[in-house]
């Protein structure tokens, strides 16, 4: 997406839905909007998660180059 954004670093966009419409042809995937209400009501219809005892691991990695951890 970046790419498709610095095609013309001089456009300026108003918005996110303005941002849409100016790179979606740009793009090879699917660009969508969703309001914070849109997520909240879909948030209400997913049921709550219980943990799976044993499953609380903590776990670190870093990387010093690009592909190497």
């Amino acid at each position: 997406m970046a790419d498709a954004i610095a095609y013309n670093p001089d456009e300026t966009f108003k918005d996110a839905k303005d941002l849409l419409v100016g790179i979606e042809n740009r793009v090879n995937f699917k660009l969508s909007i969703y309001e914070t209400k849109d997520i909240q009501q879909i948030k209400k219809t997913l049921p709550k998660l219980k943990p799976i005892k044993g499953t609380f691991e903590l776990h670190e990695m870093s990387a010093t180059k690009q592909g190497l951890l």
